[in-house]
């Protein structure tokens, strides 16, 4: 018998679904999740997954907050699928989640968001002897809009400039129960800029601005997190981990000074 448990963990940085699957038979499974869209969507990590002694464990960090959720597993060796319960991952605060590095993903507090835009993609011939003019057009791009947030420290400052370093597309997930009618999506952040609140160079809190375009589910793996179990078997003592990781953020993304 094959058995799918899916877990919210709503105090997990970012919020995550920990799945946990035992299925004696397949050694490679796809796991998936039933959004509200009707549709089943791949989890990273999950596709394939490998399983070790007829377990596999993963996490799902791309969940859209606050809706009903279904997982189930495939495989092509067993056709039994076992399937999840329906379970809801809330979260209070907007998050852009790093897919490949969920650990550089940061909490959110949303000042605005600005007008959305989707640009026509058309070109307007008038030519000589007609009255009316000829339209070449193709799909309507995806949208556009300006975010601001605000960090209020310097740590909150680097772990966001962190986030947007390597400029990989990120999930903007926002709680349907927030009302904001802004729906989880992936996104491209352009060009950023970062202004101080006040005219005042000691001044802690910044406005930043991120001109976002939405893009699709960016490819790739998943680097898992870090646990507590997994850095003890790397670094043997504190000061080893101090000498090997200059920052937090440094540490969530398993990017060593070495």
């Amino acid at each position: 018998m094959a058995t799918l448990t899916a877990t919210p963990l709503t105090g997990n940085s970012p919020p995550a679904v920990s799945l946990e699957l035992v299925w004696s038979g397949p050694t490679s499974v796809t796991v998936e999740r039933l959004e509200a869209d009707g549709r089943w969507h791949p989890v990273r990590g999950g596709e394939p997954g490998t399983l070790s002694g007829g377990a596999w464990t993963g996490f799902d960090y791309e969940v859209p907050y606050g809706q009903s959720v279904t997982y189930r597993a495939t495989s092509t060796t067993d056709a039994s699928a076992p399937t999840s319960t329906v379970v809801v991952l809330a979260a209070s605060h907007a998050w852009l989640v790093h897919p490949g590095v969920p650990g550089l993903s940061c909490e959110l507090l949303v000042k605005s968001a600005g007008e959305r835009v989707r640009a026509a993609r058309r070109g307007i011939f008038e030519p000589v002897g007609r009255a009316t003019p000829i339209v070449v057009s193709s799909v309507r791009s995806r949208a556009q809009w300006p975010l601001t947030v605000l960090t209020r420290s310097a740590v909150d400052r680097r772990e966001l400039d962190d986030l947007l370093d390597d400029g990989s597309p990120l999930l903007l997930n926002v709680d349907t129960g927030n009302g904001w009618g802004i729906d989880p999506c992936y996104v491209s952040v352009g060009d950023v800029t970062e202004a101080r609140r006040m005219e005042y160079l000691a001044e802690q809190d910044r406005w930043w601005s991120l001109p976002l375009v939405e893009v699709d589910r960016p490819a790739g793996g998943l680097t898992r997190q870090w646990t507590v179990d997994a850095l003890v078997v790397e670094q043997a003592t504190i000061d080893s981990v101090v000498a090997a990781y200059a920052t937090v953020s440094d540490l969530a993304a398993h990017r060593s000074v070495a």
